[in-house]
């Protein structure tokens, strides 16, 4: 069965869409009030939480941790895989391999979306491509060890220039050759990257066995249930492929936490 998670991020901007922010401790024990199964937990580093006291908050709550965010080791200390400089490109490994730790505590897996970085408008796209591939085997090889899985994520045009469709992503990461590699489907990207009258559905088939992970926004990037996104023919796609693992809510915390995460959730259960 698929199973739903809630995002929980440590800290944050208002137009970061993570449906609950600042207190995580608090937040977790909400989203297993609202029927979630698990968490997904965005952290600038893993020193912002006390990782035994929320394992056992968890526990008590009888709800686990899915996933581990680390755009805000971009967005807020701009760390990226692409970085020419070698001392960001290194920060950025060295930031992910202690994520991974985390979730090799927490027997989750990590995302690596907007951490990647951006290419070059004109020269040295090659080099920062060669630059994101080597950094990707590094980390590859060290989640290899600490047995976690590596989730690759399509973004938007609007936000990132390299592999913003899951066909992009699938054949990069078969390039990679890393079981470790898997890939995250966001509907909110997928809503505008994936073409055709079946593009969204598409693009899940493509990955196929390669989803390791969804990510449920509206088309507002809302909560399902308030734009114009096909929930139900996604779901019915996913079930086709056989998907049984989880899908976690990152939308905006509109009206309120509270109600977005607790309607989204009946909402997408309704279908």
């Amino acid at each position: 069965m698929i199973k739903y998670s809630a995002t929980v991020a440590s800290g944050g901007t208002e137009t970061m869409p993570y449906l609950f922010k600042g207190n995580v401790e608090q937040a977790v024990e909400t989203c297993a009030r609202n029927g979630f199964d698990a968490v997904e937990l965005h952290l600038r580093t893993p020193d912002d939480i006390d990782r035994r006291r929320i394992k056992d908050i968890c526990d008590m709550n009888g709800i686990a941790v899915s996933t581990i965010g680390t755009g805000m080791g971009y967005t807020f200390d701009g760390l990226y895989l692409t970085a020419s400089d070698e001392n960001i490109r290194k920060g950025a490994i060295e930031r992910i391999k202690r994520h991974i730790d985390l979730a090799a505590f927490f027997r989750c897996a990590v995302i690596i979306g907007s951490m990647r970085g951006k290419m070059p408008e004109n020269n040295g796209r090659e080099t920062a491509l060669k630059n994101y591939r080597e950094s990707l085997l590094i980390l590859a090889d060290y989640a290899e060890k600490k047995d976690v899985t590596i989730l690759m994520e399509p973004l938007n045009r609007y936000e990132c220039n390299i592999h913003n469709t899951a066909s992009e992503m699938r054949d990069f990461l078969i390039s990679l050759g890393s079981g470790k590699l898997k890939i995250l489907l966001d509907t909110f990207h997928m809503n505008i990257e994936e073409f055709g009258q079946n593009g969204m559905y598409d693009a899940i088939r493509i990955c196929g066995e390669m989803l390791g992970h969804v990510h449920f926004a509206d088309s507002n990037r809302k909560r399902p249930g308030s734009g114009h996104i096909d929930f139900s023919g996604i779901l019915k796609t996913l079930k086709e492929i056989g998907y049984d693992k989880y899908i976690a809510f990152e939308c905006l915390p509109w009206p309120d936490p509270e109600t977005a995460s607790a309607e989204g959730l009946k909402f997408i259960k309704s279908l």
